[in-house]
């Protein structure tokens, strides 16, 4: 997992170094996103998109962290147990937990790969109006018009 990540880094990395100059850099933002819950979208001047991404990935990190403790408190019921009875019971709940513990891991992995992208990609069209702007295609009824604008 940590090879594939680097990979995507140093990818981001190269592509970023021939995209157009927007204004905003797009390495810089997926590095944000990646490291600090919304950060990228906050780099890339969307508030309410930071706020979404950010509060998504923490409530995935507090989840995670709330069924690893839940996992652990199971570990040491079962440890404790007397009875193959309670052993079983505390083994199957310990299970139940590490399951949950590992969904929230993959959950938390796939809404930081998406706020990556999603960051990337604003920032690589942070100025596409002011772009596009500098190409008009006129239409009316005689007449058809393309007008540049440097």
């Amino acid at each position: 997992m940590r090879k594939y990540c680097l990979t995507l880094i140093i990818a981001l990395l190269f592509v970023s170094g021939f995209a157009y100059e927007t204004g905003k850099n797009p390495a810089k933002a997926a590095l944000y996103s990646f490291f600090i819950p919304g950060g990228g979208q906050y780099y890339n001047e969307a508030p309410w998109k930071a706020l979404f991404w950010g509060g998504t990935e923490v409530g995935f990190i507090a989840l995670t962290a709330y069924h690893q403790k839940e996992f652990n408190s199971c570990k040491d019921q079962r440890s404790k147990a007397t009875n193959q009875a309670d052993w079983t019971k505390w083994n199957k709940k310990a299970g139940d937990e590490l399951r949950n513990r590992n969904n929230g891991f993959w959950w938390l992995g796939g809404t930081i790969i998406l706020s990556v992208m999603d960051a990337y990609v604003d920032a690589a069209l942070f100025n596409y109006e002011e772009e596009e702007r500098k190409l008009n295609l006129d239409f009316s009824y005689n007449y058809l018009g393309l007008e540049f604008r440097f």
